[in-house]
Formats: C-alpha cells, sequence, structure tokens
C-alpha cells in the first residue's frame, strides 16, 4: 500500500502461487537458512510473492510504503482517516511468521538475511509486536460507517490460534485438535526448538489472555 493506506495492487491470496520467483529465491543460502530455523518459504510464500512483484512490476513496488497483513490493514482502517498518512506501523507475530520471522530470537525480529539478500528494504515492513498490543481508539470514517467508532483496537491474531484459545489451549502443554478442511493439532509450549516437520505460530498467551477474553471484537482474517 501507499503512505495513506490505500492498496496499489489489492489483496494477494494465501493460496495464490509465486512459482519462478520461488524457483530463483529457493536456493539461496538466507531463504535455507530461514527454514531451518521453522520458517518454510513455498510457492506460496509472502516472500515469494514480494519478489514477484519487485521483479515484474518494479514501477509499482517503488510506490510502495507498506507491506502487511489483510489482518494489520483492516485494523488500522479503523484507526486512520482516509487522508492520513500512516506512520509507526505495527504487526503481529502470528499473522507475520511466514513474512521470514525469527523465531528462535528473544525479542521476536524479522531475519534480516533474507531480506538483505532478496533486496527488500526493511523499511517497508511494519514492526512486530506481541499479539495483544493496543492500536488505537478507533475513529476513522471506517469505523464511525461500522458503528465502530471509539471502540478500542488491539492487534490479533490469525483464526487457528483463535480457535485453539477458545477451546482452552493456554496452559503449558495443552493441546487442541480441530477438524475442517485440514485436520491441526495445536500445542502450548515454553520453547521453540525448529523441526522441519513442525508448523509455527508464535504468541506470548499471557499478554493475548490478559486482553482476549475483554475485548467485544477480535480482529482476524
Amino acid at each position: 500500500m501507499d503512505s495513506y493506506g490505500k492498496t496499489l495492487i489489492g489483496s494477494v491470496m494465501y493460496y495464490e502461487k509465486a512459482v519462478d520467483a520461488w524457483r530463483k529465491i529457493s536456493q539461496y543460502p538466507s531463504v535455507k537458512e530461514l527454514e531451518k530455523r521453522g520458517v518454510t518459504v513455498d510457492v506460496m510464500s509472502p516472500l515469494a510473492k514480494i519478489v514477484d512483484i519487485k521483479e515484474r512490476k518494479p514501477s509499482l513496488y517503488r510506490k510502495i510504503r507498506w507491506i502487511v497483513p489483510v489482518a494489520t490493514w483492516i485494523s488500522y482502517r479503523l484507526c486512520y482517516g482516509e487522508n492520513h498518512v500512516w506512520r509507526d506501523i505495527y504487526t503481529d507475530y502470528t499473522n507475520t511468521l511466514k513474512f521470514g520471522l525469527y523465531i528462535t530470537s528473544k525479542p521476536l525480529t524479522w531475519f534480516r538475511p533474507v531480506y538483505d539478500e532478496l533486496g527488500i528494504d526493511l523499511s517497508i515492513m511494519p514492526t512486530l509486536v506481541e499479539c495483544g498490543t493496543y492500536i488505537c481508539s478507533a475513529k476513522s470514517d471506517y469505523a464511525s460507517l461500522l458503528a465502530l467508532e471509539g471502540a478500542e483496537v488491539y492487534h490479533g491474531m490469525t483464526d487457528g490460534n483463535v480457535a485453539a484459545l477458545t477451546d482452552s489451549a493456554i496452559d503449558i502443554g495443552n493441546t487442541n485438535i480441530y477438524s475442517r478442511t485440514t485436520t491441526v493439532p495445536k500445542l502450548v509450549t515454553d520453547r521453540v526448538i525448529p523441526h522441519k516437520a513442525l508448523y509455527y505460530h508464535i504468541h506470548p498467551i499471557k499478554q493475548v489472555l490478559q486482553r482476549f477474553y475483554r475485548l467485544h471484537i477480535f480482529m482476524v482474517c
């Protein structure tokens, strides 16, 4: 999106593929290292899609001010008006995992080597924060249209993690298993030991729970 939060190409869905870009970057040392650290880069990876835009639409890419997950964009639409410049944008850990999160760092950060090797400036990426972090009191025209003016807005998490929390996967060792189009087990743990057979979502559960049960609306996408 541009500096005012206006989308330049529209949403890019998670199941869309950037095959050519992925073939190019899949052998990069930083990409292989990121995968060893528990974050898989495949044809549907946001990193492959960013590289695809960068190479196929360079003039559009140069106009980009921010690249954010859709949940983050929706949340900030509640905070900023149409003609308001978007500054100091933050996003939560779970929605940015596949964007290249360094999941074993403390605090969690972007895995800078992959951004350097792909030629993506980290200044267009939002700052990382914990799930449940306060964003604003909704005040935009968009918020008024939805009858949400004055509502407190917090950074959320992905839908599967919300499902696990609501099913009481709260304490270390708790497991949640749900079946829809796929069957997904989720385990609450206090440490990460990367393994290629496992897929991770990182969120500090105590911070989330302090806010989770008192929110009228919890933004997920």
